[in-house]
């Protein structure tokens, strides 16, 4: 039987896809570090656990809002949908930060691949937010 405990992801490696997420880089290099990070998260644990950080969540943010490549930014909202499953403690920083902007420009996109992780990111808001944060949304 397979143990993820047995796999080692060392933080040199962590270190260099969370730059890759960074502006500036090339849209086909940060699509694939993007498509590492939601594959991670998919199955959560301490392989997501180790994603999990402002840093990553702000840049996945941002290049879900700014880029045009629809496969970038329907991989972008679904990796952050399952980062933020993972750790919902993040949730109130998105809300904060890209709140309105980010569930508006979701469900209006045209592209059903970005509209459900941003439903997700949704659903998961009005569970988790105290009733204040909610009513900002």
């Amino acid at each position: 039987r397979f143990e993820a405990s047995q796999w080692e992801v060392p933080a040199s490696t962590v270190g260099l896809v969370t730059r890759l997420l960074r502006p500036g880089e090339d849209e086909v290099t940060q699509h694939y570090a993007v498509k590492a990070i939601e594959n991670i998260c998919t199955h959560g644990g301490e392989w997501a656990a180790r994603f999990t950080s402002q840093e990553v969540v702000t840049n996945l943010g941002t290049i879900y809002t700014s880029t045009r490549a629809e496969n970038l930014r329907s991989t972008a909202a679904s990796a952050l949908s399952r980062l933020l499953r993972h750790s919902p403690a993040f949730l109130q920083m998105v809300v904060d930060r890209m709140g309105v902007k980010l569930l508006t420009q979701g469900l209006q996109d045209p592209s059903p691949k970005v509209q459900q992780p941003v439903l997700n990111i949704l659903n998961l808001a009005l569970g988790e937010l105290n009733a204040r944060s909610r009513q900002a949304l």
